[in-house]
């Protein structure tokens, strides 16, 4: 379950970089239809990859991500926070693991498997993502090394 968990907020994690852009025109009615009567968003983004569809908007000043199955059912909600909202325990996990690393980018994360954060950290030697359930407890991480280029993904 946890490989499950850690690999679902991975892919979310880094799924913009891989991705797809599509038209409005492009997304199945059923997911226009929960996601309108869900969220009053406008300038949505979609994208699509692996035939999950993501929409993209801003609400209330913070960017979320909503993932859908093609059927319409909600796979997850990533919502853009502000890293000094962060549990304690959670921060303090950074501070004591990741030596010099600076948090990136910060979200809540809703997904039918339950509630988690998401962290992207950087250091000067790598980048590294993170998973922690919403108590703050650490579930996992993968890490990249930034001393190699790699372009393939852009």
């Amino acid at each position: 379950m946890k490989t499950i968990l850690l690999s679902l907020a991975v892919l979310l994690i880094t799924s913009a970089a891989y991705s797809q852009s599509i038209s409005e025109d492009q997304v199945p009615n059923e997911i226009k239809e929960n996601f309108y009567s869900n969220y009053k968003a406008e300038n949505v983004k979609w994208e699509l990859e692996s035939g999950v569809y993501e929409a993209q908007f801003t609400q209330e000043g913070n960017e979320v991500s909503v993932h859908y199955k093609s059927s319409g059912e909600v796979i997850a909600v990533e919502t853009h926070i502000d890293p000094l909202s962060l549990p304690v325990t959670i921060t303090e996990y950074v501070t004591n693991n990741y030596p010099g690393a600076s948090i990136i980018e910060a979200e809540h994360i809703w997904t039918t498997h339950g509630n988690f954060y998401g962290l992207e950290l950087k250091s000067d030697i790598k980048s590294s993502e993170l998973l922690f359930s919403e108590s703050g407890k650490f579930i996992g991480s993968e890490d990249n090394d930034d001393s190699e280029d790699d372009d393939s993904q852009y």
